[in-house]
Order: structure tokens, then C-alpha cells, then sequence
């Protein structure tokens, strides 16, 4: 997917993951030069979401899921070409970036959208998790989608939902994994993953 993308396109997604996931567009006019035609191709692939008009004649630009996913696979990738030497200090600076997150089993989402769930306790949405997976599993150590579990807890924002299972995963507590058999995802399965290394995940279980 990134190959395909135009470097300006490339540009202009890792730029949205460095803001959090969304930004105006006049915000971005000085960071990143994107045509319309090649946003209105993003929008097209998935990967961008653009909202309605604001005052001005701005408008709001968000990653979706995929646009995300798309951001991360550019960390291990090479840089466009041609590039100046600016563009090839940045995919270096990527890759090492890409190699630590995944020893540390970090999202794209928790290190650039999540900084706030990041930086606070997240003890009371850890344990919200843990009470909601009691709740939904069917066996001791049985799987439970994070679509299941993201209904199951309706007071707490995805970020914080997200950093909490990071914790619990780098605490060694759960098990969180991509689902096998894909075609037994929903469009809900798909939306409520989490990205852990490269891959995104589809259910997790405690291991006690």
C-alpha cells in the first residue's frame, strides 16, 4: 500500500499520525503540499477521512484505521525517490523509531494518539478491562474480542482503552493477538483492533 502512495500522500499521513491522527488543512499547507486529487485519492483508498466544511473554507483531515496502518508500514520503508537529504534522515530516523516500538510491543496509536492515556494512570481503565473480560468470557484464559470488550466499556475513550491493554501487555498479564481465520472478523472486529507491532490485533485473553 505505501509503494503506491505519492510522496507528498506519504508525507501527508505520517504528518496526520504526528498530530494525533487529525489536523485542518490550513495547518498543514506549510508542512505538506497535497492536490486535491491526490487527498480525494486518499479518501477514496480508506485512508482519510475528510470532514465537513469549517469557516474559511478549512476542513477537517483524520486518519481511519487503515491510514494509521498505512503510516506504520512507512517506518519500514525506504524513502521516496528521489529524496533530498532532509527525507532520508527522516526514514532513518523512522526505522530506528518502528525497531523500538515493536521490541516494546507499542502502537502507532499509543505513542502518537494516545499521549495523554500515555502519560496518566491508567490503573482505573486497566481494571475496567479486566472486570469487562470476567465478564464476557466463556472459559478460564478464553479469547474475547476487542469488539466485545470496546462495547463493554462505554465510559472510557479508545485511548484509553488502548493504553491499558499495552500496560497489561507489557506486564505480561494478557495475550493479545490477531485472529486467524480472518473471515470470521466483522466490520466491528476490524474497527476495534489494536495495532501491536505490525500486525493488528483482534482478541486478547489474561494468562491468569
Amino acid at each position: 500500500m505505501t509503494a503506491d502512495l505519492k510522496p507528498n500522500q506519504r508525507l501527508l499521513l505520517l504528518t496526520l499520525m504526528a498530530r494525533g491522527g487529525s489536523a485542518v488543512n490550513r495547518d498543514l499547507g506549510g508542512i505538506v503540499k497535497l492536490e486535491a486529487a491526490d487527498r480525494k485519492a486518499l479518501v477514496s483508498q480508506g485512508l482519510l477521512i475528510q470532514g465537513p466544511r469549517l469557516p474559511r473554507g478549512s476542513f477537517e483531515l483524520e486518519l481511519t484505521d487503515g491510514g494509521w496502518s498505512a503510516a506504520r508500514k512507512d517506518f519500514s520503508a525506504p524513502a521516496p525517490s528521489p529524496s533530498s537529504a532532509a527525507a532520508k534522515t527522516l526514514y532513518a530516523v523512522l526505522a530506528r523509531l518502528g525497531t523500538y516500538m515493536e521490541a516494546q510491543k507499542l502502537s502507532a496509536a499509543h505513542v502518537f494518539g494516545g499521549v495523554a492515556s500515555a502519560t496518566s494512570d491508567v490503573r482505573p481503565a486497566a481494571q475496567a478491562v479486566e472486570d469487562a473480560y470476567r465478564s464476557l468470557v466463556t472459559r478460564p484464559q478464553g479469547w474475547v474480542r476487542l469488539s466485545a470488550l470496546r462495547k463493554a466499556l462505554p465510559g472510557f475513550d479508545r485511548a484509553s482503552v488502548d493504553a491499558a491493554l499495552l500496560a497489561l501487555l507489557r506486564a505480561r498479564r494478557i495475550s493479545i493477538e490477531p485472529v486467524v481465520d480472518q473471515k470470521t472478523l466483522t466490520e466491528d472486529d476490524r474497527a476495534a483492533s489494536l495495532l501491536v507491532g505490525a500486525a493488528p490485533a483482534h482478541h486478547f485473553a489474561f494468562l491468569d
